[in-house]
């Protein structure tokens, strides 16, 4: 037995295979050997030959007559544990189910650590805005995880990476899958993207060798890639088509990788009308295809099987987003049909391609998002956030006197609006671009105009504020002047949201 320890595998194989007591629990594959030694001899028998099957339950023997072909027993496997499939004494991994032979011969039983189970977990997750975000490179700090949580058994590790701090959110996962011998190495990269080929070679340490070998464009025989595309293909992981074009190193999407690993796992996602059980998964279109996909990676339900199709019965949808306008946190979306809506425009706003509100500007984007989450809060009705950007506005810019603009004049917008966000002060302007770009980022068809008021003397003067149009009435919004009454003149004046009688008193417009 001795020497069956000692041998060593194919490339292939020596990944999947390290020889430890099943207690060890620390790798994919493991081959539980007493410490007896094959060098124990028995008998020969002229008329039969012993074959010794060791497994993790203990040792068994199987008599087979001369000239007859062994028939290799399909063993139970520990569990979370699979069969993978049988050591002989020359470390060779057998993947045929009879073999002749010809005098007293050993096997080891071969397992792996399963992956999947008849639960069906989540192994990507959403944004916080809930998009599947289906054409984004999977990282490989997102892949440790993913692939960790498909395990069915858990595994300790005392492995390390030199580039792996130990708060990172994969650390754990990927010192496990080192432990493993799915990784190797000093560094794990965990910023690169997953190629195609790193992830076929990874997860084909879980699985015996193909015996199969399909033509493959890109990769030749000998390439040490070749087995593990020879395996997806043989099993149905990658599509069909002859010969088939590999991309080793193509960055795997999110989308691709849950395609894979679906049917992989043999899961198919929800039918259609189990909308209701997904919820709203807001950059995909409902019922589709990759939306069924992406469902599948996203989302735990509980199912049943019909006629070999999946049916979802039970599940923890993504929460479900009506029609309209939504504010997440400081961001604000538009949902059109349950999906946001990208780079398009509705109600004079403007949103990107991964469906937020934008200025135009990411710089001043940036900005007005930092304040934002001063001062918002989640209770806050959208109303209650536009009078807290107000007061915040007034509050938190110190007066300077600065330049004048002609009526009707607004191309001073980004201008003023970068200098007041970064620096703080500013004269009516700056409050009134501060105001007219929180007011657009919570929704509000802000309007910034630039004419002119009445001073402490009567007299007109040039001047800026807001108007947003509100139930069809225009209302003024003026940040300066509720600064002027609070901090100067002591004359307190309610300036948000103000009477329309009152505005034609005190503004005119261009």
């Amino acid at each position: 037995m001795k020497r069956l320890l000692k041998t060593a595998l194919p490339p292939l194989a020596a990944v999947l295979i390290v020889v430890l007591l099943l207690s060890k629990n620390s790798s994919p594959v493991f081959s539980p050997l007493p410490d007896a030694s094959f060098a124990a001899q028995a008998t020969p028998s002229p008329v039969r030959h012993t074959a010794h099957f060791i497994t993790y339950q203990g040792e068994s023997t199987q008599l087979v007559p001369a000239g007859e072909a062994l028939t290799l027993p399909q063993p139970e496997a520990p569990e979370h544990y699979r069969f993978i499939g049988w050591r002989d004494e020359s470390g060779t991994l057998v993947t045929e189910t009879a073999l002749p032979i010809e005098g007293e011969c050993f096997f080891a039983a071969v397992y792996a650590v399963a992956l999947g189970s008849e639960e069906h977990i989540p192994y990507f997750r959403p944004d916080p805005s809930g998009r599947a975000l289906p054409e984004q490179s999977v990282s490989r700090r997102e892949w440790a995880q993913v692939l960790y949580s498909l395990l069915e058994a858990p595994v300790e590790s005392s492995e390390r990476f030199s580039d792996l701090p130990k708060n990172d959110p994969c650390y754990a996962a990927a010192c496990a899958l080192k432990t493993l011998q799915v990784v190797s190495g000093d560094a794990y990269r965990p910023d690169d993207a997953l190629t195609q080929g790193e992830l076929l070679s990874m997860l084909a340490c879980f699985y015996p060798p193909c015996t199969e070998t399909p033509a493959i464009d890109g990769i030749a025989a000998d390439d040490a890639l070749y087995p593990a595309y020879a395996l997806a293909l043989a099993r149905g992981w990658l599509d069909s088509q002859t010969p088939y074009a590999a991309e080793p190193e193509h960055p795997m999407t999110r989308l691709e990788t849950a395609k894979l690993l679906n049917r992989l796992l043999d899961r198919h996602g929800p039918q259609p009308e189990a909308e209701a059980l997904v919820g709203s998964i807001t950059d995909m279109e409902a019922g589709s295809e990759d939306w069924r996909e992406m469902a599948e990676a996203l989302i735990v339900h509980s199912y049943q099987l019909e006629n070999g199709a999946e049916r979802w019965t039970d599940s923890r949808p993504m929460t479900h987003y009506d029609d309209g306008l939504l504010m997440l946190g400081t961001e604000l979306y538009y949902v059109e049909n349950g999906q946001f809506l990208c780079s398009a425009e509705r109600g004079g706003l403007s949103f990107d391609a991964a469906g937020r509100y934008t200025s135009g500007d990411a710089e001043i984007d940036a900005l007005v998002q930092a304040r934002l989450a001063e001062f918002l809060t989640e209770d806050m009705e959208p109303e209650d956030r536009l009078y807290a950007a107000f007061q915040y506005t007034v509050h938190n810019i110190r007066y300077r006197k600065g330049r004048i603009y002609s009526r009707g004049d607004i191309s001073w917008e980004k201008e003023v609006a970068l200098d007041v966000f970064e620096n703080g002060h500013g004269n009516c302007y700056a409050f009134a671009v501060m105001f007219y770009e929180f007011a657009r980022a919570l929704g509000y068809d802000a309007q910034l105009i630039s004419g002119l008021t009445l001073n402490v003397d009567e007299e007109y003067t040039n001047h800026a504020w807001v108007t947003i149009e509100m139930d069809g009435v225009v209302y003024t919004f003026d940040p300066e002047m509720e600064f002027q009454g609070h901090y100067v003149n002591k004359d307190y004046e309610h300036y948000f949201k103000m009477d329309p009688a009152l505005t034609s008193q005190r503004h005119y417009f261009p």
